[in-house]
């Protein structure tokens, strides 16, 4: 039996299927011969999208019972996904970038557990610790892990990742900026301190090393600009409205003759 075809009875949903790592999961998955079915907040007319929003557990329950599979890409502190297929059960793989305590949180409930939740298999929690863990294998000498991560304005980014990113943005008002040699296109770069109360997301990966997380975002001219805030002293109080998010759908409205 082909892979493709063992998988084609197989239905695996993504939460935040819109956005682009919803997206290349799509795809990975429709590739390796799953049956998908897209979820997201925006209105789709796709017969196999979901309208399915973190804020509207209805939507969520909806959705998850008919999968036998859920992968959620959406960094959502209230872990309405997680909380629900820990509890009528399923399984659920979480790929976004969550903070340290919200596995803490969820692993408070998992005594009673119907339903497996895998968190921290994203990029960061996930791909990064697994590297830091090699490096750190290779050279039990150190006694610091340094990460920096880049990203781009350009990016779909939803309101959970505005969310994100605001949040660890404005823990203080003033990050540790450092110059790190950073592999092309990129070069050296300042970069920004950035979530250090979640130590970059490593756990026990590091041990008792220091972690020091750090952000530099592509586009030079928006860089600089958070560097000068940051110098200021002004992160904290960097508005939410900064950090974007998409218009919410309007609703139609009925016709009325006059």
């Amino acid at each position: 039996m082909s892979q493709a075809r063992q998988y084609s009875t197989c239905r695996v949903l993504v939460i935040g299927a819109q956005g682009v790592l919803g997206g290349l999961l799509v795809q990975a998955f429709e590739t390796d011969g799953w049956a998908v079915v897209r979820a997201g907040r925006r209105p789709d007319p796709g017969a196999s999208f979901r309208h399915v929003d973190l804020g509207e557990p209805e939507t969520v329950a909806a959705a998850t019972e008919e999968a036998d599979v859920v992968i959620n890409v959406v960094p959502d502190r209230g872990l309405t996904a997680e909380r629900m297929v820990l509890e009528q059960g399923g399984t659920l793989i979480n790929v976004s970038a969550m903070p340290a305590e919200a596995g803490r949180r969820l692993r408070q409930q998992a005594g009673t557990a119907r339903g497996t939740v895998v968190m921290n298999s994203g990029i960061a929690p996930g791909v990064t610790n697994l590297i830091a863990a090699d490096l750190l294998a290779a050279h039990p000498e150190a006694d610091e892990v340094e990460l920096a991560f880049t990203v781009s304005t350009r990016s779909t980014n939803g309101r959970a990742g505005g969310d994100f990113g605001h949040r660890n943005l404005t823990t203080v008002g003033r990050h540790r900026t450092k110059v790190i040699p950073l592999p092309p296109p990129f070069g050296p770069r300042r970069c920004l301190g950035f979530a250090e109360p979640d130590g970059g997301w490593l756990g026990s990966v590091a041990g008792d090393r220091m972690v020091s997380p750090y952000l530099c975002i592509a586009e030079k001219a928006t860089h600089r600009a958070m560097l000068a805030l940051n110098k200021a002293g002004l992160m904290s109080r960097l508005p939410r409205a900064s950090f974007g998010s998409p218009p919410e759908p309007m609703k139609a409205t009925p016709a009325t003759n006059r």
